[in-house]
């Protein structure tokens, strides 16, 4: 990784280990947070079976990762397919993923604040164990951190803004029993495309990925900055 990138990675250690702390408490909270989340819904939006916002920036920057589409009405047969809940300010605060079983999903359920973006991912079983615990570190709306915590490892990501996008990031990922790896690079964006390019060297770069640049930041669609405007569940 770039030095300068690297001293940002790991000057952020606090906030990862925020989330850690999070995730920790993340059992206990499962009932407070869904009572919080599922009650400011105003509306609900089917998609596919494929995924169709996330809360990491970067995370549809991948050819093997497809966006899903909305759908236009609630399906008949729900299994696999993701529906989102929003708030009166249009943010997502509950996300759903139904499984083969009837009445079955996997729960996620979103907090705000000024600076940050914090979900808690559940089991769709009946004790609705925690999977992950994620946050997203906002200034004046642009995303400038990334961390996520797990039973199995974690992920820390630094993103350095320009204008009104992310232009360099540094990812580290941490798995147990494994060495940590990581990469560096920077998001290049032309008219309604954008790039990304991976630092694999001081002076080396490869271009990664090219698509829509509608792939960026989908949880901030709805409206621009929409979670800085809008009154938040209470934390």
């Amino acid at each position: 990784m770039r030095g300068f990138l690297r001293n940002l990675l790991n000057a952020s250690q606090p906030q990862h280990d925020a989330v850690e702390a999070v995730f920790a408490e993340a059992a206990d909270r499962y009932v407070p947070l869904r009572d919080i989340c599922v009650s400011a819904v105003q509306r609900w939006e089917w998609s596919s079976t494929l995924p169709r916002y996330s809360l990491d920036p970067l995370y549809f920057f991948d050819d093997e990762l497809k966006r899903g589409r909305a759908a236009k009405g609630e399906p008949a047969n729900k299994a696999g397919r993701h529906v989102y809940g929003f708030d009166v300010g249009g943010r997502i605060v509950v996300e759903r993923e139904h499984v083969e079983f009837p009445g079955q999903f996997y729960e996620t359920f979103f907090l705000y604040s000024a600076t940050e973006i914090t979900s808690y991912h559940y089991s769709y079983a009946e004790g609705k164990e925690p999977i992950n615990c994620q946050r997203l570190g906002l200034t004046a709306g642009i995303p400038t951190s990334f961390h996520a915590h797990a039973t199995g490892g974690s992920t820390a990501g630094i993103y350095v803004p320009e204008a009104e996008v992310v232009r360099y990031f540094a990812r580290l990922y941490m798995r147990n029993g494994r060495e940590p790896f990581g990469h560096s690079g920077e998001l290049v964006f032309c008219g309604s495309d954008v790039e990304m390019w991976i630092h694999s060297g001081e002076d080396t770069q490869i271009r990664d990925f090219v698509g829509p640049r509608s792939l960026y930041n989908t949880f901030f669609e709805m409206g621009a900055n929409h979670a800085l405007h809008a009154d938040a569940p209470v934390r």
